[in-house]
């Protein structure tokens, strides 16, 4: 049902299902960006009772903002909207909850200024759509409920909910230093995040950090992750906790693409990599970091040397987001059941999963397309003891730039994948279209029924299984 007229039909129904516990309603009434009757009035006095907050916009139209709506309670709050588009021109973030609150949010589109590329760039701090920070003696579980709720235009990330102390530095893996003992939840149903992140660089459709000994839990149902600057979802887990994520029906698309190979590519050397003899090439005679482009961030530059200290190869590459990348650094695993997703057009990967620590990486994949990304499209690298297991039924790879199903053990762990009417084909990488590779001390099995893997399937150190 169109956002608009399911949004008008719930809305004079919210105070009926509201929850049987003590708390206040506050009513919306005005458009305003402030005063009495404004939604930046009633966040404002929702942020300073103890009780849990109720906010219902019955108010008709846009509410244009000037700087950022924040809610500081601690006390958990339900925002419901009519249709309510929350929009901004200027660089801001458009919602802030900074107290660690639980958040349920129905019937609201964030929607930022728009018209980001590499031309027109966030001054910084870029804007989001959505902040959650948790507290720094936070326990529990933090709770965000986003129901047909819409992101877009925004410079940063389109929603971050962060366990880092450092939320605007947290880094990848294990840095940004630690989080609180809680963990998070994050719940979408029905919801768009699309165009958001296209004015910094790594700024995701949806990003969730966590540190300390918590771990990260996101359902999705319905759910589009589309044409974002950074990754479409990006779930950063640096310590103890797990990585659950359970997908169905939803879709990831076109992110990634914020350095944008037309406009960049020019700038990259030529050759941009190249292999060489040891003592044939000095260091300094090598191309040198890229200058002068829109962007020189968006460069990778990676140089591996001999034993003597020259050059053995050096490579460029341009960054790219992929569909879905979880990072999981510490003890915990990752976990992930996807069904019935589409991964299509990505700039990077379809699915990334990378696990450093001590835990395994579950995969199960039902139903899931991946078409058309420029990388592997779905991705398990375990580099730590722990294992890596995928299970997988109605899979299907076509047309990606590099492999179509990829599993690998570098570690102590048993790589163990088992995969039914699965389908690989027009893969263009330099690997197979499924490609298991067992490279620690653990054992390796893939058994596959009734697969159409026209790219062929390559094991090292793994027994591999083709039954009709």
């Amino acid at each position: 049902m169109p956002f608009q007229s399911l949004a008008r039909q719930t809305a004079a129904l919210c105070l009926l299902a509201l929850p049987v516990v003590a708390q206040e309603t506050l009513v919306v009434t005005t458009v305003a960006d402030s005063g009495e009757g404004s939604l930046r009035a009633a966040l404002e006095q929702a942020s300073g009772q103890e009780a849990p907050a109720t906010i219902v916009i019955f108010a008709e139209g846009d509410i244009a903002i000037e700087d950022t709506l924040t809610y500081s309670g601690q006390a958990p709050l339900s925002l419901f909207g009519n249709a309510t588009r929350i929009t901004a021109q200027r660089d801001v973030t458009l919602l802030s909850l900074t107290g660690g609150a639980d958040l349920y949010m129905r019937n609201i589109r964030l929607e930022g200024p728009g018209g980001w590329d590499l031309e027109n760039r966030s001054a910084g701090p870029a804007g989001k759509g959505l902040f959650v920070a948790l507290s720094v003696d936070q326990t529990g579980s933090l709770s965000v409920e986003l129901e047909n709720v819409q992101v877009t235009g925004t410079a940063g990330h389109g929603i971050h909910v962060t366990d880092c102390l450092r939320a605007e530095d947290c880094g990848a893996d294990a840095g940004g230093q630690d989080g609180s003992a809680a963990s998070i939840l994050l719940r979408m149903n029905g919801a768009e995040v699309l165009g958001a992140g296209r004015g910094a660089l790594g700024a995701d459709g949806l990003r969730v950090e966590e540190r300390g000994d918590g771990g990260i839990t996101l359902l999705l149902n319905n759910v589009r992750f589309a044409e974002n600057g950074g990754n479409g979802i990006a779930l950063d887990e640096g310590q103890g906790g797990d990585v659950v994520l359970r997908s169905s029906g939803s879709a990831f698309e076109t992110n990634g693409g914020y350095c944008d190979p037309d406009r960049l590519a020019p700038f990259l050397p030529d050759p941009p990599g190249a292999s060489f003899d040891p003592g044939a090439m000095a260091r300094d005679a090598i191309p040198g970091a890229v200058g002068g482009s829109p962007e020189d961030a968006c460069f990778e530059r990676r140089v591996a040397l001999h034993g003597d200290g020259s050059v053995a190869d050096y490579a460029f590459a341009l960054k790219a987001g992929d569909g879905v990348e979880i990072h999981e650094a510490g003890s915990g695993a990752i976990h992930a059941l996807i069904e019935r997703a589409g991964v299509i057009g990505n700039f990077g990967a379809g699915l990334d999963f990378a696990e450093t620590g001590g835990g395994d990486i579950r995969s199960t994949l039902i139903g899931t397309f991946a078409r058309d990304n420029a990388g592997d499209a779905y991705g398990h690298r375990e580099t730590g003891p722990g294992a890596v297991t995928g299970a997988l039924a109605g899979a299907v790879a076509e047309g990606n730039g590099g492999r179509g199903f990829v599993f690998a053990e570098e570690g102590a762990g048993d790589l163990t994948v088992t995969g039914y009417r699965l389908r690989s084909q027009y893969n263009n990488g330099e690997g197979p279209g499924v490609e298991a590779l067992q490279l620690g001390a653990g054992t390796g099995a893939v058994t596959l029924g009734q697969s159409q893997i026209s790219d062929g399937v390559e094991g090292d150190g793994v027994a591999v299984t083709l039954d009709e």
